[in-house]
Order: structure tokens, then sequence, then C-alpha cells
């Protein structure tokens, strides 16, 4: 939500704002239907593998000033973004067809949006709002890949397998 701000900000008109919704629709369109054919087994390699593809597009885009990164690296995060969220949800759609599916539910959209009260008051606290944000963005992807190169390590020693679909 951020993101779009700081693109105004730096080319100050709204058509530059419009573009951001078509490019990443159209890319996300595309890349979730191919990323929808993986087998089962990779998904949490995906999950990783995704989180860290976002966290150092944040970071670059701290670094790197250059125009067409901005609108590049919109595609990029849309792109990864599917990396992460389409193994996550199939793992708690599938873990709620077992157990319970309203449960499965509840904690996937509470685990999405309980974070945003501490990131919004954090970035209402502080004056750099855009640097500060893309940081936080960076670490929470760097945070996720960790936590599930945990539980694949955590699966693999418990030697759970892990049926194609």
């Amino acid at each position: 939500m951020i993101w779009p701000l700081f693109i105004y900000a730096i080319f100050g008109s709204i058509k530059s704002v419009a573009a951001i919704p078509v490019i990443v629709a159209l890319t996300t369109i595309v890349f979730t239907y191919f990323t929808g054919k993986i087998q089962k087994a990779n998904r949490n390699i995906l999950l990783s593998v995704g989180s860290i593809l976002i966290a150092i597009t944040w970071v670059l885009r701290i670094v790197l000033e250059n125009d067409i990164f901005y609108y590049v690296s919109v595609v990029f995060v849309g792109l990864f973004t599917i990396l992460v969220s389409l193994p996550l949800d199939s793992n708690i759609f599938e873990q709620g067809e077992r157990k319970n599916a309203l449960a499965a539910s509840t904690y996937r959209n509470t685990f999405s949006m309980f974070p945003r009260i501490f990131f919004y008051g954090l970035l209402f606290v502080l004056l750099e709002v855009f640097k500060v944000s893309f940081v936080a963005a960076a670490i929470s992807m760097f945070i996720i890949a960790v936590f599930n190169s945990l539980f694949i390590l955590n699966r693999k020693r418990e030697k759970v397998p892990v049926k194609p679909i």
C-alpha cells in the first residue's frame, strides 16, 4: 500500500500510479497459472525463494534510484508474491479440509491483517516513511524465508513424506 504513494511522490502524476495495477494484473494472471501447476513437494521451496526474492527487490528499491526499475520492480514483486501466497494459501486450505475450514480461514486472515496494526503504527511514528517501510518489507520477507526453511528441516527430521498432487 505504500508503494503507490512512493510512485506518486517520485513521478508526481496519477497516470504513473494508474499504470501499476495494470502491470501487476496482467503479469499476475499469467504467472499464477504457471505457478499453480507446481508440484506439492516443491511448495515450501517456492515459499522460501519467493520471500528471499521479494526481500532482495525491496533492498534494491532502496539502493537503486532508477525510474524504469521502479516500474519493473512492481512486476517482480507481483510475481514473487505469487510464489509466496499460492503455496501458503494451498497449505492453509489443505489443513482446513483435514481439520476445520473456518479455523483455517480465521487463522489466515488474522495472521495477514494483525501485523499491519504494528506496521502502520511504526510508519506513523517515524519520519522517513518510505525508507522504513521498504526495510520492514525486506526484513519480513527474510523472516518468512527463515521460518519456512526451519519448517522444511523439521519435516525432514521427522521424515514426513510430502506427496505430490
